[in-house]
């Protein structure tokens, strides 16, 4: 009974998948309709009932989503702006020991080494194996 199955489709293949690749567009385009369409779906019955429930998303879970995304923005610009600052004050700040360590040397006083802050960034982030991430501060 395989056997007959076998040469049955070996035969008609083109015609099954022919078949198969209609009834898949069908019931692409009846989703698609159920779903944009009220009455399509109505029409539908159960079925169409069905088809708008499945519904990936609904309207308030986009809306959620949309209010999500927004909420998020305005918190990675604030840290975006916070990270900006820190680097600024950084750079200053290094700006200013260097100008102390040359006054300082000029009297002759010894002063321990300072590390500026972009070799303090590469040396902590290597520490923690985030090299991938230093390639943004270039």
């Amino acid at each position: 009974m395989e056997a007959e199955w076998a040469n049955l489709l070996a035969a008609h293949w083109p015609s099954v998948t022919l078949v198969a690749a209609l009834l898949f567009g069908i019931s692409i385009c009846v989703r698609f309709l159920a779903l944009t369409s009220e009455s399509f779906s109505r029409a539908l019955g159960p079925i169409g009932k069905f088809i708008r429930t499945r519904r990936a998303l609904s309207k308030a879970e986009a809306d959620l989503l949309r209010d999500q995304v927004v909420a998020l923005d305005g918190r990675v610009r604030s840290l975006l702006y916070r990270d900006e600052c820190y680097f600024a004050y950084m750079l200053a700040d290094q700006e200013w020991h260097h100008r102390q360590e040359l006054l300082a040397a000029a009297q002759g006083w010894a002063l321990e080494r300072h590390m500026p802050f972009l070799e303090f960034r590469d040396k902590w982030m290597r520490e923690r194996g985030l090299e991938k991430e230093l390639e943004l501060w270039r």
